[in-house]
């Protein structure tokens, strides 16, 4: 049903969807014979019956058994309300839905700066959402202006915009917790590999280079390691910057403090995980001894993120 309803544009203009609305709700027409019969001999109203009706099955508004119409709890609400109460039902059925199955992006949706009203790129709709886009416009829920849809719906304004946050916040979370678990299994494999390497590096068995990144996230490096076979104890602090694409990374204030004190001792090692998952036996990280030194040359492009304002009483 759903799949067969997505492969068309549209169940028919304003005037087709009208008269089935007042049909099946006023009339209370229960016959799938007798409603198609109605629209076979309305040349006025374009209109596709058996669409419509699958349309409102999906919305569970209505529901059809022998080719009988009966209603649904919603549907029963819905015949006991005005038009315009009943076309606002309908409207925010079909918004749940679109919201529920994707169907529209809601990162793409912007606010008129002069009028206030919601604007929807008309792209911000999947194409199988072409069926569901047209009624609201045929029902004159949306206008259309150059490349969006722009929302008329005053009475469901705050409504809309509510539901409309709601998912963003969701789909803000959802994309937040997968950036940071990205992150992070990003920075254990650069982390795990460094360590390897350091092994390779120093070539002694009593030498073992110690990831502490997982005790203890303030120390403003990841892992103790040795600067040479000659030293007696960790002396080598190397804080590992694991990325992808043209090299680059974020360093805290933390971490540059860190570095300042231990001077030639601190190390970054950035690790192009691109490079290293193709050929991990002979790759060999970017290593970039004293940074707090190093880093504020020509090499680098250094551009705050973010500022720290505190006022001074």
């Amino acid at each position: 049903m759903q799949k067969e309803l997505r492969q068309h544009n549209s169940i028919g203009n304003a005037e087709g969807i009208n008269k089935f609305l007042s049909l099946v709700f006023d009339d209370q027409v229960s016959a799938v014979e007798t409603l198609n019969h109605s629209f076979r001999y309305h040349s006025l109203a374009q209109f596709n019956c058996y669409l419509a009706l699958l349309l409102f099955q999906e919305l569970n508004i209505l529901k059809i058994k022998k080719g009988q119409i009966s209603f649904t709890e919603i549907g029963n609400q819905i015949a006991n309300l005005s038009m315009e109460q009943r076309n606002d039902k309908i409207f925010v059925a079909i918004l749940d839905l679109l919201l529920h199955e994707k169907l529209i992006n809601c990162d793409r949706i912007t606010v008129d700066s002069v009028t206030g009203k919601l604007k929807i790129p008309i792209n911000a709709f999947s194409l199988s959402a072409a069926v569901y886009r047209n009624y609201l416009y045929s029902c004159g829920c949306f206008f259309k202006s150059n490349s969006f849809f722009v929302f008329t719906n005053d009475r469901l304004r705050e409504q809309v915009e509510e539901k409309i946050a709601c998912e963003n916040r969701k789909i803000s979370q959802e994309e937040l917790l997968r950036t940071l678990q990205k992150q992070q299994e990003d920075g254990e494999k650069g982390e795990i590999y460094v360590v390897e390497y350091e092994k390779r590096r120093l070539k002694r068995e009593n030498m073992s280079p110690k990831r502490i990144s997982t005790i203890d996230a303030g120390a403003g490096y990841d892992i103790l390691s040795y600067q040479s076979t000659n030293s007696l104890q960790y002396d080598r602090y190397i804080e590992v910057k694991s990325f992808r694409g043209n090299p680059h990374f974020y360093w805290s204030s933390n971490e540059k403090s860190v570095a300042e004190a231990l001077g030639n001792n601190y190390f970054l090692y950035l690790v192009d995980l691109d490079s290293l998952e193709k050929n991990a036996t002979e790759y060999v990280p970017f290593i970039i001894s004293n940074p707090a030194e190093e880093l504020f040359g020509s090499q680098w492009l250094i551009e705050p993120n973010s500022y720290k304002i505190t006022h001074l009483a």
